[in-house]
């Protein structure tokens, strides 16, 4: 809608949070998602659905994420619960 159509409702909703249960309950407009290959949707109604975002420090899953720097060429070292399970050798990129 533009200005000259007078004003616009966005999404409007209420929401009411059980953080220790981590549950939403959401009243009015919401954006439903099925994951990254589903689809998405904007409905009004009754939410109540299972929000993990609202513990910050919850880790659903261990991450196997790590960053770091080093001078090239060099060798990485991959040790899971203590032993060696790879080890690569790092070069220059071809130019």
């Amino acid at each position: 809608a533009s200005q000259a159509d007078g004003v616009v409702r966005g999404l409007t909703s209420v929401n009411f949070d059980d953080r220790p249960r981590l549950r939403r309950l959401t009243l009015g407009d919401t954006s439903v998602s099925a994951g990254p290959i589903g689809g998405a949707v904007v409905m009004g109604g009754v939410t109540f659905a299972r929000d993990f975002a609202l513990d910050p420090y919850l880790f659903r899953h261990p991450t196997m994420r790590f960053t770091s720097s080093t001078e090239l060429p060099a060798t990485i070292d991959v040790f899971v619960d203590g032993i060696r399970v790879r080890s690569e050798r790092v070069q220059f990129p071809d130019s």
